[in-house]
């Protein structure tokens, strides 16, 4: 269903590294909170590194699609 849409949509999905998570699990823990499962952490990484490339331009709409937690992953 994601996939349809971003293509639909004319969107895009980027890469993230595995190494890179953990730390920005923590900082999402921190922050916010909540412990992050694998799977949103791995999205707000990829918004990150979209931010990083300039791949995100003003005024458009980006979906992160951050659909569970630590306890459910």
């Amino acid at each position: 269903i994601i996939s349809k849409l971003v293509r639909k949509t004319g969107g895009s999905f980027v890469r993230m590294r595995e190494s890179k998570l953990i730390p920005l699990g923590k900082l999402i823990a921190y922050e916010q909170k909540m412990v992050p499962g694998p799977a949103s952490t791995v999205c707000v990484a990829g918004f990150f590194n979209a931010l990083k490339k300039n791949l995100i331009n003003d005024g458009e709409t980006v979906m992160v699609n951050i659909g569970e937690g630590a306890v459910r992953a």
